[in-house]
């Protein structure tokens, strides 16, 4: 409600926002990793994930450090496979 009262006073509309004072408490995301001792079971269950696809993807993060978005753009194009590189056209930082 918030949002669209102050969306709308941007756009020229003088409402009073019934809003204005609540606070919005920031919520946290808890980061999720692997730790050591599951890995080795993390990358045999990938072996035996039907969706071989999906586990070639995982494969591909967990070795070249990309993102999913730029895993998921790569194309034939962006890879020189007599060099051993990958050119990722456009990145989360853009660089």
């Amino acid at each position: 409600v918030k949002a669209v009262y102050s969306w709308l006073r941007r756009k020229g509309l003088k409402l009073e926002n019934p809003a204005a004072d609540i606070r919005v408490k920031a919520t946290r995301h808890a980061a999720k990793s692997i730790r050591a001792e599951q890995f080795p079971a993390f990358v045999a269950a990938l072996g035996d994930e039907p969706n071989q696809t999906a586990a070639d993807l995982f494969r591909l993060l967990l070795l070249t450090g990309a993102r999913k978005g730029e895993a998921q753009g790569m194309r034939w194009e962006h890879l020189d496979l007599a060099a051993r590189r990958w050119y990722i056209p456009l990145t989360k930082n853009q660089r």
